[in-house]
């Protein structure tokens, strides 16, 4: 089960399968390079979300633009590649369960 990169969401508690968005991490420590993470996210909102605050910043008071503009920009259409749904989500949508009420 994976939780969302932005606000910690697990997998189970969304009926859509989300997508993955890949995050560009800053050098730390010495390193020389930045480098390309593919995270999960549970909305495109919080996708557009992770992939501000990876070029940006945390501080959102300090970035050039607000976050409308960079959604405006559509970050999202590079990467448009939607996840998959797996194979228990599938098989719960087409499982029919019969309850019985009984008075």
């Amino acid at each position: 089960m994976e939780i969302c990169h932005n606000c910690g969401l697990p997998e189970g508690a969304l009926r859509n399968p989300g997508r993955t968005a890949s995050v560009t991490a800053a050098a730390q420590f010495g390193d020389k390079r930045s480098r390309r993470h593919s995270v999960w996210c549970c909305t495109d909102e919080c996708a557009i979300q992770s992939l501000a605050i990876s070029k940006y910043g945390k501080s959102s008071f300090r970035w050039p633009i607000t976050l409308a503009q960079f959604r405006a920009m559509n970050p999202l259409e590079e990467s448009r590649k939607k996840r998959a749904p797996n194979k228990a989500y599938l098989e719960r949508l087409t499982t029919e369960k019969s309850v019985e009420i009984t008075y």
